[in-house]
Parts: structure tokens; C-alpha cells; sequence
């Protein structure tokens, strides 16, 4: 399954959304009506279903405004090997730790 129809499944499943209404250009906030907290909340699962870890919160919050965007961003995320402590992993150590 390529990047693109791993986002789009899982905003569809995180978010009780028809995958038929999900394009590239489905627009987070506009489209979707999806907040900030829905934005980090669909980070940590992006990460937990891609295995990558997104650097900067507050980067995709703000930059991250489409389906499309997110799939791109997965795929640069990738290329640049950013396989460390994500949201995923932070929340692991924490957990662990406690």
C-alpha cells in the first residue's frame, strides 16, 4: 500500500470519515473540520502505523493542511530516515518509566 492510502485509511479510520470523500487535496480544517488536537492525535497515529517519527509537533500543525501534505511529509520523513523518538515513542518511554 503506498503512503497516500496509508493516510487516507487511517484519517478515514481515526476519524469515522468515507475513504470516498478523502483526495490529496482534502483539506484538514476545511474539509474535514479537523483541530489542532485532531491534527497531533492523527500524527501519533500516522507515526505508530508508518513506524517514522515526525520531528516537530508544532511544524505539522501548522504546515500539515491536506491529506496530500501529510502523505508528502511521510515520504520526505522517510527519506531522511527520521526513525528515532517520535510522539509514539516519547509517550513508550514515559509509560515505561513510570
Amino acid at each position: 500500500m503506498n503512503k497516500f492510502n496509508v493516510v487516507k485509511k487511517t484519517v478515514s479510520d481515526c476519524f469515522n470519515i468515507r475513504p470516498g470523500v478523502i483526495n490529496k487535496t482534502t483539506h484538514l480544517e476545511n474539509d474535514l473540520e479537523l483541530d489542532s488536537l485532531d491534527r497531533i492525535i492523527l500524527q501519533a497515529k500516522i507515526e505508530s502505523k508508518c513506524k517514522n517519527f515526525y520531528p516537530n509537533v508544532k511544524n505539522w500543525v501548522e504546515n500539515v493542511q491536506t491529506v496530500g501534505d501529510i502523505a508528502d511529509y511521510v515520504d520526505m520523513c522517510n527519506h531522511v530516515n527520521c526513525k528515532k523518538f517520535g510522539l509514539i515513542g516519547l509517550i513508550g518511554r514515559f509509560g515505561k518509566s513510570m
